[in-house]
């Protein structure tokens, strides 16, 4: 009976001899394999996409880390203002690279990443009412901009302290903070930084500069060192007019001004018009007041 049933099922005897079963062993060892690199190559690829999906443009540079007083970035820790700025669409920077709103050449595309907190030469405003509100404010360089520029803090403190500046429109008064005061521990209201187009993009993102224009971005006025050197159409060869607009213009948005529209065709530019992409019939004009 044995006998019968043994030949009666010869793919039982198969399975059973040695030779059968070191191959299925074989099979099983290849699936195992082919299983866990399958498993490999899918975690390889959701971790690739993850990382893709995570990644911010400017973001290819780490941010630095601090070196010395005068060399420490300036970029986090400091207080947050409101958000604002001057984004512009992939076409106006289009027209800007096509030279409708002429670029400096001179100045590197990407700096050192570094910026440099800077004295601020001359003095602060008189405080001529105790009810005026304190704004503080401190001045930094990005270095390896490949141009010399020195007088970035004067002229900062020139405008902030005009006659017709913002201190003359809102009850506030601009008090500039020296590299000594924040590596002790003071943090300024405003930082308003000069940066090469890179860095401008990175401290600017999620606002879309594309390397052209500047931006105010949570208490950080990120003025664009293309600009500063090269100006802008619409103020023509009046580049100290428009340094004086660009530094007003970003720092009315750290004071939560918005954009505002020419009034009409032949009338004074109001400062939170984007003049750097033209006037809208207006005639230029750098101040608040």
């Amino acid at each position: 009976m044995e006998s019968a049933r043994h030949h009666a099922n010869p793919r039982r005897r198969d399975r059973d001899h040695p030779l059968a079963t070191s191959r299925r062993e074989l099979r099983a060892r290849r699936r195992r394999r082919r299983t866990i690199l399958d498993l490999t190559l899918a975690a390889i690829v959701l971790l690739v996409a993850s990382l893709l999906a995570t990644a911010r443009p400017g973001d290819q540079n780490p941010e630095p880390a601090p070196t010395t007083q005068a060399e420490a970035a300036p970029v986090d820790g400091f207080a947050r203002g409101s958000g604002g700025g001057d984004p512009i669409s992939a076409g106006q920077a289009s027209a800007m690279l096509a030279g409708r709103v002429a670029p400096s050449a001179a100045v590197a595309q990407t700096g050192s990443g570094r910026v440099r907190l800077m004295d601020t030469p001359g003095k602060d405003s008189a405080a001529t009412n105790r009810q005026v509100r304190h704004i503080t404010y401190a001045v930094a360089l990005e270095g390896g901009l490949r141009v010399q520029i020195t007088d970035f803090p004067a002229t900062v403190r020139r405008v902030l302290t005009a006659p017709r500046g913002w201190e003359s429109v809102d009850d506030i008064r601009f008090v500039a903070l020296n590299p000594r005061q924040v590596a002790a521990g003071a943090r300024p209201d405003i930082q308003i930084i000069l940066a090469s187009p890179t860095l401008v993009d990175r401290l600017c993102y999620p606002l879309q500069t594309h390397g052209e224009v500047s931006c105010q971005n949570n208490g950080r006025v990120v003025l664009n060192a293309r600009r500063w050197v090269g100006g802008a159409p619409s103020y023509g060869d009046d580049l100290d007019g428009y340094r004086t607009y660009l530094v007003n213009h970003e720092v009315g948005h750290a004071l939560g001004r918005g954009h505002v529209p020419c009034p009409g065709p032949g009338q004074r530019a109001p400062v939170m018009l984007q003049q750097t992409l033209g006037l809208d019939g207006c005639t230029p004009y750098p101040q608040p007041r």
